[in-house]
């Protein structure tokens, strides 16, 4: 228990951006004990390939990471190798991931490098896979991708940027995702309920009927609440 909590402490202070030399001896060594429990650094040097990051949004409301500002367990797949047991924090007002990778500093990790990452939060993993661009351009960055068979559905967060000058902040974070529903080979951008539907060739009345004796409910600003419905969608098609 102690061990577990020192690391949190550990990922808390990370998280905020204090830097070890600025707290007292007693409670620097608690950090640093439970640093030192986090074995990739040691063992995986070219994991670490990135830029340190550095916090431009003092002034800003809220922030940009996606579910919480500390650090998460996760995993990270890079050039084709995956790295487990890691803690990690996705950017998504930039669309970047980061790792402390000292007690002094965080790294926002090369990109170009990362191929897929997951994230644990409240008792759910969560996968990303990196879109790379294309000829047509249609999706680029890291999506969440909840559904996967013959039809898939790709979510993006973002967190953008509400301007607002005070004598407190410049302004918010406000979170905001897009979905993309991609069956046979085609990707459509999932805007209302009714444009899912549109894509899947689903009649509202079946979609209605389906919702209702299933008790399941479809939120705009939840598009994960969309996969009953593709799999609704996969398994007509199968029959």
């Amino acid at each position: 228990m102690i061990r577990i909590a020192n690391l949190w402490i550990f990922l808390i202070i990370v998280s905020s951006g204090e830097s070890l030399s600025r707290l007292n001896p007693a409670l620097s060594e608690i950090i640093a004990s439970a640093y030192n429990e986090q074995d990739t650094l040691r063992n995986n040097q070219h994991l670490y390939t990135g830029r340190v990051w550095v916090n431009n949004y003092r002034r800003i409301d809220g922030d940009p990471f996606l579910f919480v500002s500390y650090f998460l367990p996760g995993t990270v797949s890079v050039n084709g190798k995956t790295y487990r047991n890691l803690i990690l924090r996705y950017d998504i007002h930039n669309d970047e991931l980061m790792i402390p990778v000292s007690l002094e500093d965080i790294v926002q990790l090369n990109k170009e490098m990362v191929d897929s990452f997951s994230l644990n939060f409240e008792n759910k993993t969560y996968k990303f896979v990196k879109m790379r661009d294309d000829s047509l351009n249609v999706i680029t960055g890291f999506f969440h991708i909840p559904y996967d068979r013959q039809s898939a559905l790709y979510i993006k967060y973002n967190k953008y940027l509400l301007p607002g000058i005070s004598d407190r902040s410049d302004g918010e974070f406000v979170q905001a995702q897009t979905a993309y529903l991609v069956k046979n080979n085609t990707f459509y951008k999932i805007k209302t309920k009714n444009s899912l539907f549109r894509a899947l060739n689903l009649s509202k009345s079946q979609v209605r009927n389906y919702l209702r004796e299933n008790r399941v409910k479809i939120k705009k600003d939840f598009p994960e609440s969309y996969v009953p419905v593709i799999r609704l969608s996969d398994d007509l098609i199968n029959k």
